[in-house]
Parts: structure tokens; sequence; C-alpha cells
């Protein structure tokens, strides 16, 4: 049987390549994308629905399946403030992980960092600790923590990579 997956952050830059690579997959049957805005993208195997984070609690009857991708995160520059980017890459996530543990999504993996600790003295990287050790307390039966190094953004009309930085 193929799977359901549902994706949060398929307009960022890793969310995007992960939604391209979860509609190849024989894998999963249906992809379900929750966003801002609407994805410039029609596939068979596509639903989109157009959700603020503010208020995705209000959707809980829709964020059901066998996995969940959590790809939301910015930077404290991009965010405007540090209370801006907990509240996407720390309180956003946190309230999935609550949705998902209702809904007996089996699978829950998030996009964090390398470095991450929720006893840092950085900002940035107690922040997506403390996101990890939501996931890790939860009742979800299957938790994937991914921490890259380093994401590459490529620079608009010079084809060149730059990594990310807050």
């Amino acid at each position: 049987m193929k799977k359901k997956a549902i994706i949060f952050g398929a307009s960022g830059l890793t969310g995007g390549n992960l939604l391209s690579l979860l509609l190849q997959s024989d894998d999963f049957g249906e992809v379900v994308s929750f966003g801002r805005k609407k994805l410039d993208l029609d596939h068979p195997k596509l639903t989109q629905h157009l959700v603020d984070s503010d208020t995705m609690d209000q959707h809980n009857e829709l964020i059901k399946g066998d996995v969940l991708f959590c790809c939301l995160g910015t930077t404290i520059r991009k965010a405007g403030s540090k209370a801006k980017f907990r509240q996407i890459d720390f309180e956003y996530p946190a309230k999935l992980i609550q949705i998902a543990e209702n809904n007996n999504v089996p699978t829950f993996a998030v996009v964090s960092s390398l470095g991450a600790n929720a006893k840092s003295s950085n900002f940035y990287l107690r922040t997506k600790g403390e996101m990890e050790q939501a996931l890790l307390q939860s009742a979800i039966s299957s938790k994937v923590i991914v921490r890259p190094s380093i994401i590459f953004e490529i620079v608009r009309n010079q084809g060149r990579l730059r990594p990310l930085v807050n």
C-alpha cells in the first residue's frame, strides 16, 4: 500500500526539493502540502491546502497520514526578530508535533541544524534544540531529525551557491 505524505514548508528551499522527491517516489501515492501560498505546481498526487501557520490547529482533520515532514524554518535575519524566528522554528513545529501525535501520524520528520542543543547559549541552536526535544518527548513512534551542516541556495541570476546564514 502506498503511503500518504504531509508536508509543511514546501515553498522553501529544502521543502521544495523534498516535495519533488515525494512526487517522484513510488512509495507515496498521495502528497498533501500545507502552506501560506499556492505552489505553482500541478501533479496528480498533490493536494494543496492554504493555511496560515497561526491557525493550523483549525485544520486538524486534514493533517492525517503516514509521514509528516516539517520543513518550516527561517533565519533570524529573514524573520526580522528573535521572537518571530522562535515562532517559526519552535512554536509552529511544536504545534505540528502535537497535532501529529493527536492524529496518530506514525512518523514525524523535521529539518533542524547541526549543533542544535536545548542548553546552548546560542539562541539559534538553543531554539532548534528545544524543537528537537519537543519531538523526542512526544509519543510519535518514529522520529526523524535531519541536521544539515549548511543549506545552500542558488544566488538568483548569478548561477552560484551561497550558504544560508542568519
